[in-house]
């Protein structure tokens, strides 16, 4: 787990670097150029056999960075159809990606631009359920999501869920804030942000400071997970809510490192908050 990519959400002071390179051996970051310097979040992370792919969000469209192995840019390309992109998966030739402002998963032919929509959560075309991560699991494309607010809020948003659009089934429900969804030996994990931890469908394991968001996995179980700046509000009890939702801050911007998922909370930390508030992201490169 030399080096990791690592997504800033919500960072508008920027100036585009809003994509991080950890060096997990010497703690240093580097932070390549997307393309635009009005870019103001990085969102979700692919790789490929050659190239890296950074989906980001600037004042007015969504966009996606195709980077080299050597971390230099090769195009950035505008999302059609898409608003407030999210997370991104590789189909073939194609890209999936959330477009959280839509309620919508996308299919993108990254040679035609030809884009469809796989699953729509909402028929209203904007952001009722807060779709999120996408991810590839057992050959079946899923998707996770806050699901309706009960208020204006979405700390009010307790009915997350993880959503199979290849089956057109629920794979869980009931979760606080559902994000990153990522696999090891054949067990599906997800962050349960408002709760600050990571679990599988049934089990939920120690929790970290903050709104846990970011998971990735390499292939001996070492794991490397993400904390952001979220809210707190007492009258809601000992939840992190959402950065979006009002409330005093609680957490920081953080990439912990852990030999196996189960030890998270014994993880080694790396501060980043010189960088930004929140973490969206982790893939290891």
């Amino acid at each position: 787990m030399a080096r990791l990519a690592v997504s800033f959400c919500n960072a508008p002071h920027a100036a585009g670097r809003v994509l991080g390179l950890f060096n997990t051996a010497t703690a240093e970051l580097m932070r390549p150029d997307l393309g635009r310097a009005d870019l103001t979040s990085a969102c979700g992370l692919a790789a490929g056999a050659d190239w890296l792919y950074c989906a980001s969000t600037g004042p007015d469209a969504s966009y996606v960075s195709v980077l080299d192995r050597d971390y230099r840019l090769q195009r950035i390309i505008e999302l059609p159809e898409t608003r407030d992109v999210h997370s991104i998966a590789l189909d073939g030739n194609a890209l999936i990606a959330v477009s959280t402002g839509t309620d919508s998963v996308l299919r993108i032919d990254m040679e035609t631009m030809r884009c469809e929509a796989v699953w729509r959560a909402g028929a209203g075309g904007s952001d009722t359920h807060h779709l999120n991560a996408a991810a590839w699991f057992g050959g079946h494309l899923l998707c996770s999501g806050f699901g309706p607010k009960r208020s204006d809020r979405w700390s009010s948003a307790t009915e997350g869920y993880i959503y199979d659009i290849t089956a057109g089934s629920y794979v869980a429900t009931g979760l606080y804030h559902p994000h990153s969804l990522a696999s090891f030996d054949g067990t599906l994990y997800v962050c349960e942000s408002s709760h600050s931890r990571v679990r599988t469908i049934d089990t939920p394991f120690a929790a970290i400071a903050g709104y846990v968001r970011g998971l990735a996995f390499a292939q001996i179980g070492a794991c490397a997970l993400g904390s952001s700046v979220g809210r707190h509000d007492a009258s809601l009890g000992d939840v992190v809510l959402n950065p979006a939702d009002q409330g005093e801050p609680k957490g920081r911007c953080a990439i912990y490192l852990s030999d196996s998922i189960a030890e998270c909370d014994r993880a080694q930390a790396f501060d980043l908050s010189e960088y930004a508030n929140e973490i969206y992201d982790i893939l290891i490169v």
